[in-house]
């Protein structure tokens, strides 16, 4: 499956991409559909190029995705919940 998991919470999986798997009317499928089978609910993803940022938090196939970029945040760290 590619996903490896490792100690924490087991009732809430998070997991951190480079990029979106979703973004701009486009999904990976394969991405999503390995995160839901895992139980993934939560998403923190930082990469984009776009003049028009998606919102901060959006929710597809029932799991939230976090723009977390530094740019995005406006340099403020965040707390990862």
């Amino acid at each position: 499956s590619g996903l490896t998991l490792v100690g924490g919470d087991a009732t809430k999986l998070r997991a951190f991409l480079h990029f979106p798997a979703v973004f701009g009317g486009e999904e990976c499928t394969e991405i999503t559909d390995s995160l839901a089978k895992h139980g993934i609910t939560d998403v923190y993803y930082g990469h984009i190029h776009s003049p028009t940022p998606p919102p901060p938090v959006a929710t597809h196939r029932g799991i939230r995705f976090h723009l977390v970029s530094a740019d995005a945040l406006n340099f403020a760290p965040i707390l990862v919940k």
